[in-house]
């Protein structure tokens, strides 16, 4: 029996998402319905039924570059609109908080200035993104913006790719050994490699919010990159599933044909036999550096640009360059900049409740609540989404947090569901879910020891600490773990069996502590030993 395909699949088949440039004009900007908002989307301009009157336009910065004269350009609206100008999670720029009755002026003036905002939200390819200081860093082996260019070249305006895919479509080409940020998360990721004695590109496939991308088993050199990037999507658009909007993404078809088959298909539309991978020479973002680069890092709020940076971006001559990062960062790279060098958070979040009613934390204010020193010395990467979507990217981050309301330790309050345990290369993994919902009132404490239990290992990263420490033990035993950890005072020899992964010791160790609840079942105990700690206790 044939697929049943949902309402948005039924909209395209209806009128082609490019067929809408000449509708445009003509939305009724007051009081958009849901088939006018879908087409919109592919043209870089979002809107929805719960803020019926504000408008956000996301501008295409393939690559994460954008020319110092246009983000002038989108600092001088931000500052006449009073709109809040945005870094994405996906290196990309957002203005926010746009009025009905100006939505289509400041549209056409940015059309008119040159910017790119078409495919930028729906079912599109989203900006190809790369590391932003690509051919600048010391450990950049090869350049790949060119490629990027080439590739977005291809589908940027076309009628046979604006909005027709089953699902949005992220990927990443890495020419450095060690980027800025975790890139395993890309529907399809090329990854520095050689094989050999030449240096290409493994190719990674079927990454997304919650999983990481897999071995394709390719190799392939940068001069195939686009040709391949395009038997991989003409693979997803004429096979993926055009069902469940929740189960259209390019990683359900890989799970139900398997690997093998997609590499079989990916062959016969490339037109040819291609190599099994290579050695993996990208390595975990840890490790990057952007020793010898001479730039300066603008002072924005997690992505949020601050007056601060608005000033410093107009005083800017024209031979600096802006590059952007998916870590939600921006840097003026020009000679003789001075920088301080000093640490900077890797935090990467949503945009939050503020911009985006789908979120319930202000994630930008209330992110600094959860940061402490140490995740800063530690270079810990923090993921924060408002939401179950992810923007955040909680399951690609050391600890990964969503802001939910619960009302299982009090009255409905703010907690967070807590992830850790990401890995990057060689064998990446996604974060696996420590807790359900943790109280934010207690988010502190638990962090707390997370961190104190990554110094005591010695690890080089809490990445490594992650792999061989945590990833030592089942999710249930961790969550018991760390309950425990904060209700009682450990001493050494709990440590050091802990450190050694002794589960079964640990856990007979556990029933001499006073107190200890002696269930059968450890879902019964951490259910008891949870209420302990997180129930809101009455004051007087």
């Amino acid at each position: 029996m044939a697929e049943k395909v949902n309402k948005i699949e039924r909209l395209k088949k209806a009128l082609l998402p490019f067929d809408f440039a000449g509708s445009l004009e003509r939305v009724d900007w007051e009081n958009p319905d849901e088939e006018t908002r879908f087409y919109l989307k592919n043209y870089g301009i979002y809107n929805i039924k719960l803020k019926a009157r504000s408008y956000m336009l996301r501008i295409r910065c393939d690559g994460g570059r954008v020319e110092l004269k246009k983000l002038a350009t989108l600092c001088r609206f931000a500052q006449r609109y009073r709109l809040r100008l945005v870094v994405t999670a996906r290196a990309q720029l957002e203005l926010h908080d746009i009025e009905a009755a100006d939505i289509w002026s400041i549209y056409s003036s940015l059309l008119e200035e040159g910017f790119e905002l078409r495919q930028t939200l729906t079912d599109n390819f989203r900006a190809v993104v790369t590391d932003p200081f690509d051919a600048i860093a010391e450990d950049s082996r090869i350049e790949v913006y060119p490629i990027i260019e080439r590739i977005s070249s291809r589908f940027i305006g076309s009628r046979e790719w604006m909005g027709t895919i089953p699902r949005k479509f992220n990927s990443a080409v890495i020419g450095r050994e060690s980027p800025l940020f975790n890139p395993w998360g890309n529907d399809l990721l090329m990854a520095l490699a050689e094989r050999d004695g030449v240096e290409g590109f493994n190719l990674y496939l079927g990454g997304k919010n919650s999983h990481t991308a897999l071995s394709a088993d390719i190799f392939l050199d940068p001069e195939m990159a686009c040709g391949l990037f395009f038997a991989v999507v003409g693979l997803y658009r004429e096979e993926g599933f055009r069902g469940s909007r929740s189960k259209t993404r390019f990683r359900y078809l890989i799970d139900e044909k398997g690997m093998e088959y997609i590499r079989c298909a990916i062959e016969d539309i490339y037109g040819s036999k291609l190599e099994g991978e290579g050695e993996l020479l990208m390595r975990s973002s840890f490790f990057s550096s952007t020793e010898g680069i001479s730039y300066m890092e603008l002072p924005l709020h997690y992505g949020e640009f601050t007056q601060e940076a608005i000033e410093l971006v107009l005083g800017e001559d024209g031979n600096t360059q802006v590059r952007l990062d998916p870590m939600q960062r921006a840097y003026l790279v020009k000679e003789g900049a001075k920088e301080s060098r000093r640490q900077k958070p890797r935090v990467c979040s949503c945009v939050g409740s503020r911009y985006c009613p789908l979120s319930l934390w202000d994630i930008k204010r209330d992110i600094d609540e959860i940061l402490y020193e140490k995740i800063l010395k530690y270079r810990i990467s923090i993921g924060f989404s408002g939401c179950l979507k992810g923007c955040g990217r909680h399951y690609h981050s050391d600890i990964g947090l969503i802001g939910l309301r619960t009302n299982l330790y009090a009255d409905t309050e703010r907690a967070l569901r807590v992830f850790v345990g990401a890995l990057e290369a060689p064998e990446p993994k996604a974060a696996s879910m420590l807790y359900y919902s943790v109280p934010s009132r207690c988010i502190g404490a638990l962090i707390e020891v997370l961190v104190e239990d990554f110094e005591k290992s010695g690890k080089e990263s809490f990445e490594s600490f992650s792999a061989e420490i945590l990833g030592a033990y089942d999710e249930d035993f961790l969550r018991l773990w760390y309950i425990i950890r904060q209700l009682y005072e450990l001493d050494d020899e709990f440590m050091e069996l802990f450190f050694a992964g002794k589960r079964d010791r640990l856990l007979a160790h556990f029933e001499k502590l006073e107190g200890y609840p002696l269930y059968e079942n450890i879902h019964d105990t951490i259910k008891e030993l949870s209420h302990t700690l997180w129930d809101k206790k009455d004051t007087i």
